[in-house]
């Protein structure tokens, strides 16, 4: 279960202080200290939702190399909208932005 701590959270634990700065963990993250349940519990932080991450389909040609019909097959396959982009280079840069965002 990911979850995202809110804001920085201090706290003791065992007679010792448990610093955990804002940002997103996996609940067994040690940084944490087995506290990611506590921390959902009292609104400290957010469950998020799994993202399933689908494999990129198998191309053997670069973005650029590809047609407008296979660009639009390639978004279809990653369920990437692309809107009102009819021209390659739009498709293309819709495309790349994706990527990205999926790497973050």
């Amino acid at each position: 279960m990911p979850i995202r701590v809110k804001s920085y959270y201090v706290g003791y634990r065992g007679g010792g202080l448990i610093r955990i700065p804002a940002g997103e963990y996996d609940e067994n993250d040690p940084a944490l200290s087995g506290l990611a349940g506590y921390l959902v519990d009292t609104d400290h932080a957010v469950q998020l939702k799994a993202v399933e991450v689908k494999p990129e389909p198998e191309t053997k040609k670069a973005l650029g190399d590809m047609t407008v019909a296979e660009l639009r097959e390639f978004a279809e396959a990653q369920d990437i909208e692309l809107g009102k982009a009819k021209k390659r280079a739009d498709i293309i840069d819709i495309i790349r932005e994706w990527s990205q965002a999926q790497v973050r």
